[in-house]
This record gives C-alpha cells, structure tokens and sequence, in this order.
C-alpha cells in the first residue's frame, strides 16, 4: 500500500526495540497501507515477555503475525485517539512505551474483532515518545475476521484531533493541532522548523522578505543557484523570465514552412504560424522558397540571390534571317526575342547568302558555308584544285592528286600528264609492247617478244629464256657454247672433245679438220654432198657463212642450209601478214602487227606506230587527264570530260546534261547559280522588285509580301504595296527587255 502524507514524515528508522519504523505521526498524519501474509513479525509472541500484555477486550494476546511500527512525539499532556479505518479483515492496534516492549511497557491497545473501523485512546506525556503498532491478527485466525487473499489487509491510521491535545503542532497545514491557539508558524513548537524560517521551501536561500535572494521561497526549485530552464519561470531570480533558453521563431505567414527574418519573436516551443528558420525571401508567396524549383519568370524562386540562375538563354542577333547569329550583338532571356536565334555561326550577318546552312560554290574566293575559308579541295584529298589555284587535275575524284599511285584505269592518278604509266597498260619504254601485251622489262627498249637476244645476259626477247642463238648460249644443249669452241652449236654431236667420226663430212671434235679424207673448203666444218651419201651437209662449201644449223642472216644466202632463204630476218615475211620487218612489220611472228593494222586493247602496238592501245577505251587521246573507261564522253575534245559545265551548249562534264546549272534559260539574266528560282519564268529573278501575282518575283522566299489588298479576285491590283501585276502577254515582252539587259557573263 502507499503512505498518504498530509505533513513531513522523517524516514524510516530502526528503534531501540527492534521494530521498524515506518514513519513518525503527527496529529495531521494519514497513512494507508496494507499488511500481508509474507509482512515479518517483528514484535509480539505467545509467551511472556513477549505477548501483548494490554488490550481491550482481550488481552493478554499473543500476536505472531506481521505488524506495522509507527512513532510519535507527545507535545502536551493529555488524551490521544488514534482511528484505524478501511478495514478488511481483523487488525488489532497497540501503542507502546517508549522501551516498545509489549509486555512491560504496553500503554494501551484495541483487541476487538472488527473489521471495518478500530480505535485506541491514551494518555500522553509532553516529550515522551510512543510506539504505535498494527497487529496482523486476521492472517494467524481461521474465525469471521480472518484475511484472505492477497488484497486482504489494508488500513488508514489517523488521530482525532478533537478528542485530545497531545498531538504535535503541524507547522504547515493551518490548523492549530496542539490546541494551544496558536497555528503552524506563529506557535512555538515550530520555531525551529524550516518552514517557518525564512527558507520557507528548504532550498537553502532566504526568502527576498528576509532580506534573501529567493526570489520564490514556496519553490525549492527556485533560487538564484539553479539553471533557467525555458517554462516561463525565472528559475534562478536573476529578474529575467527565461533568459538565454528561448528559441527564435519566424512568422511563417505563406504557409510554405519558410521563415520572414523581419518578424521574430522568442519562446519555449513553436507558436503556430512560426518556424525556426528564416529563409524565406518572399513570405507573401508560397510558391517562392529554398525549396522551389528556379523557373524562369524573373523572380528568384529558389531564395538564393540570383534571378533565373542556369535557365536563361544567351541568344544573338540574326540581322539577314538566315537561321544564324552574331555573337557581337546578343540578349539573355529566357524566351527567344523575335530577330533573334540560338546560335552564333554566321559568318557574315549582313548576307543570308553567306551561313554555314549555304552551299559553299567552290573556287569563288567566297566563304558561303562560314567554315573559314573557300572550297579549293572538293574531293578531299588534301589537295587544292587547279581552279583555285592548286596542282589537283581532277578535283572531283579524290584518287587523282599529284603524287597518287597511278593504276591501269584510263585516269591520270597522279596528274604528271601521261595516263597509267608504270602500269601494265602503258608501255613506258616505247618499244611498242606494254606488260599487258608481253614486255618482260618495260623499262628497257631492248626487251620485247619482237625483240633481239644478244649475249648480254638479258632475256631480250622476252621468250623466259636468256641469250639463245647467240655465241654465249649452249644451243644444242652439248655442254658447249661457240664461245666454248663448239663449231656448230646446232648440231649436239659436234663440240670440243667429241670423236671424231669418219666418212660423215663433219667436224665432230671442233678440231678444225673433217675426217681423213673429206673436203671443207670453206674451213665451216662441214664438208659438202649429201649427209645420207656421206657428205656434211654443206650446202655451200666455198661461203663459211652457209652450213647446216649456221645462224640465217638477212643477206640472200641460205646460211643455215634448210632450203629456205632468210627466213626470221628483216626481209622475210615470217607471219603471213603481208609485211616483213623490212618493210614496216614490228613484230613479224603477230599476223596482227603490222602497218596500218586495227589498234585494239591488248598492250601491244599492233599498227606500229610506236604507240599502245591509242584510240582505244584506255588511251586518253585528247589529253585532258582522261580516257572513255575513265568517263571522258568524247576522247577527241580535251574541254569535254568528268568535271565543270560551260555555257556552250556542249555536254562538257559528260553527265548526259547540256549547260545544266550554267545556263539562263529563260534569258533574264540569271542563272540557277545566280539565285533565280524559276529558270523558266522571265519575271522571276533575284534583280526583279515583287509583284502581286501569287509568284515570288524576287526570290527572296517570301510570296506577294508587303501586298496590301486581297487578291481573290484573281487580276492583282496596281494599288498593292509592291509592284503592279505583269499584263497579258508579259512574259515575251520581258523576255525581249531583259535580252537586251542581259549581264555579260
């Protein structure tokens, strides 16, 4: 059970009988508890000196169940009456002397087996001190007052204080508890007591009516040594309610959790409406705060000082509306101002012919595309055209540049003036035959299939084999060369070293001397007659040039005893075709070569003119850098090839196009690349002042701009803001007038 104090109670104490006490009573005293069946008997028992030896109605009692101890100080002789009230079950109650023995110094007790209310009256001794103690006689007794259950037990103990004046003086509840007339602090009793000093609250600071710095002295906690806290309290008298221990709060007025600096005011916690921060730059606006997003409408949304910070645009003048700016005059907004773009590219804002959106005209001295310069390069190649200046032949071909590797394509790759020399087309030694047509060395002039094997260790004819039929090559494959003393390199069975056979009229070892008995006037090693009648063969023994395997020489003479005259010499026309060397033939083993043959694409001069293939698909006979495999549509003319269009009503860039681009077709002084956008309509060219006739006269883009009137009607009218509408038959009329202002060209 709790202890309902109604004055200050000491603590518990030890006594000298061995209880405990709970608390010391005063006459104002009120205390409710509850003892239980597990409580300690600390006094009492069945024997002597033990028992209680008082007690009304019975005693002596022995009491052997747990109990509660009380003290109290008597403060005037006379009657006391203790009440116990709230009962359960049967308690008894006992007041004892100040040796708390209960059988020698028992004062007086109530035994009585009630169960509601009990009380005990005695007479007290100023300053003597007694013993009260509560029996827990219901739990040792199985009759109608015994405690049952664990809530059983409870009481309240208090005085009457109107049936005695032994009580002591409470000094702090306004009543006269002695009865001697006088209360609390203005009886003697409570001289000492601190409440009735001038530390009123006992916190150990006088109260300011003594002279004190307690600033309140009902308040022990306050005085000037404790700490502010924020209650609206000056806790430690310093005359400042709350100071140092408030917090700012800012009028939060838009509702958008953001603070106005400028109104302020300092409390314990959040009034409503208020805040603890002060960022707000605008609290008439709850859109406008820390929080927000920056939008771009000329406020400063976010509250960081800055208007439209990162979200507005730099944009820059674009005076001739071509789509591109100036950097030199610009605005910063956040919407595009009218004559105004996103971008500073313009090269030249004072023409909307000059942008980088325009197509540059290459070779013009013009920038028209803004990108620094003219277009010199069109194909590339990192090589200016000739037309502006440079070495590039063809500057539409990004292949063809000085210094290109020249191919067998009809083109002049490398632009030196000769097409695909170096390749197997082009016979760069002139000796008539190309790679292509057989030339095993076309950087010799020696080496051709036509050409003559001499003993220089070259392959001169071109036939894989080097130095055959002359005095340096072993012919008849003997083991020995002329050079080597075989004296008929055609015949294998004459050579140095061999034996000699008798009776065949030939010098079989080379020694000079035919058999023993055989003739050779001529001293060729062969004798004359018939070699299946034992002669050598000889088929002129009186000329040493003529012998059999002798080499055939242009002079008449059959020198190599065949029966044929100078056969595969300068005067024998060895291929049928007419012609011999003699007479014109370079290559007299082709029945195609000859003077006055067909040219035709083989590598090869077939018409021995001394040039290959000319006339052909592969030659470039006109000499303007290309041949017709290469595009040129008319290999006659060097002004017509791959390349620029003329006013000359010639095809000259062979794109199947007659002065396309370059012409003034309906005469009026314009081209296509002067700027006039209908070629066909005399009244329709950059130099001409707008009509209101539903055309774009001057070709600025723009239809009829500046016309005033409504033209539905169909006719136009001369009142428009621009020019007057061209009358019937206009258009010859035009024509005939701007013939005769035609530009020159």
């Amino acid at each position: 059970m709790n202890l309902l104090f109604l004055a200050l109670a000491a603590p518990a104490e030890a006594s000298t009988c061995g209880a405990t006490v709970l608390e010391e009573l005063t006459c104002s005293s009120t205390v409710s508890d509850r003892i239980t069946s597990t409580d300690p008997s600390e006094l009492g028992g069945t024997t002597a000196p033990n028992y209680y030896s008082c007690g009304t109605p019975y005693a002596p009692l022995s009491q052997t169940r747990g109990d509660h101890t009380y003290s109290f100080t008597c403060q005037r002789t006379g009657s006391v009456t203790l009440e116990v009230s709230g009962l359960d079950c049967d308690l008894d109650i006992y007041v004892l002397g100040d040796t708390c023995n209960p059988y020698s110094d028992c004062e007086a007790g109530s035994t009585a087996a009630s169960t509601t209310t009990d009380s005990v009256s005695f007479t007290c001794t100023a300053g003597a001190t007694y013993y009260v103690v509560v029996e827990g006689y219901g739990w040792g007794t199985t009759g109608a007052g015994r405690c049952v259950g664990s809530a059983a037990g409870d009481y309240t103990l208090s005085f009457d204080v109107s049936a005695g004046t032994g009580c002591p003086e409470d000094c702090d509840d306004g009543s006269d508890n002695d009865y001697d007339r006088d209360i609390d602090c203005d009886d003697s009793d409570c001289s000492s007591d601190p409440y009735c000093a001038c530390d009123e609250d006992g916190d150990g600071y006088d109260a300011t009516s003594c002279g004190g710095s307690d600033c309140d002295d009902t308040d022990d906690t306050v005085n000037p040594g404790e700490r502010e806290t924020c209650n609206s309290v000056d806790d430690d008298c310093d005359g400042t309610v709350d100071d140092g221990v408030t917090t700012t709060y800012y009028a939060d007025d838009d509702g958008d959790n953001y603070g106005d600096l400028s109104t302020t005011t300092a409390a314990c916690s959040r009034p409503s409406g208020y805040v603890t921060n002060s960022r707000d730059c605008d609290d008439t606006d709850a859109d406008v705060n820390p929080g927000e997003a920056e939008a771009c409408n000329g406020i400063d949304d976010d509250c960081d000082s800055s208007i439209d910070e990162g979200l507005s645009v730099t944009w820059y003048l674009d005076a001739d509306g071509d789509g591109y700016g100036t950097a030199a005059t610009t605005d910063s907004d956040c919407a595009q101002p009218s004559g105004y773009v996103s971008n500073d590219d313009d090269c030249d804002d004072s023409d909307s012919g000059r942008s980088p959106g325009t197509s540059e005209i290459p070779y013009d001295g013009i920038d028209q595309d803004c990108t620094g310069s003219d277009l010199s390069d069109v194909d590339g190649d990192g090589e200016d055209a000739e037309a502006a200046g440079g070495t590039d032949c063809a500057d539409g071909d990004a292949s063809v540049y000085t210094g290109a590797t020249e191919s067998a394509d009809g083109v002049d790759e490398d632009c030196d003036g000769t097409i695909d020399e170096g390749t197997i087309y082009a016979d760069d030694d002139g000796d008539g035959f190309s790679e292509s047509g057989g030339d095993c060395d076309d950087a010799s002039a020696s080496a051709s299939p036509t050409g003559t094997e001499t003993a220089d260790g070259t392959d001169e004819d071109c036939d894989g084999v080097v130095d055959e039929g002359t005095r340096a090559y072993d012919d008849d494959g003997d083991g020995f060369s002329e050079d080597a003393g075989d004296c008929n390199d055609g015949d294998a069975a004459a050579s140095p070293g061999a034996t000699e056979v008798e009776d065949n009229g030939i010098d079989d070892d080379c020694d000079g001397q035919v058999d023993a008995s055989a003739t050779d006037v001529d001293g060729d090693g062969y004798s004359p007659g018939a070699v299946d009648e034992g002669g050598g063969g000889d088929c002129d023994d009186h000329d040493a040039t003529a012998l059999p395997g002798g080499t055939e020489l242009a002079d008449g003479v059959d020198n190599d005893c065949d029966g044929l005259v100078d056969e595969g010499t300068a005067n024998v026309d060895d291929d049928g075709d007419g012609q011999s060397e003699r007479d014109g033939d370079c290559d007299d083993g082709s029945v195609a070569t000859y003077t006055g043959a067909a040219e035709v694409v083989d590598g090869v001069d077939n018409d021995c003119d001394g040039d290959v293939d000319e006339g052909t698909r592969y030659t470039d006979d006109d000499g303007d850098g290309y041949t017709e495999e290469a595009g040129d549509c008319d290999d006659a003319d060097d002004s017509v090839h791959p390349g620029g269009e003329v006013e000359d009503g010639v095809d000259n860039d062979c794109d199947d196009q007659v002065d396309e681009g370059v012409s003034d077709l309906d005469q009026d002084g314009y081209t296509v690349d002067d700027g006039d956008c209908d070629d066909a309509a005399g009244w329709v060219n950059p130099g001409l002042d707008e009509m209101c006739d539903y055309v774009d006269n001057n070709c600025d883009g723009t239809v009829d701009e500046d016309c005033e009137e409504d033209k539905s009607g169909g006719g136009g009218s001369a009142e428009c803001g621009c020019g007057a509408v061209p009358p019937a038959g206009a258009g010859a009329m035009a024509l005939a007038l701007i013939v005769a202002r035609r530009r020159r060209r």
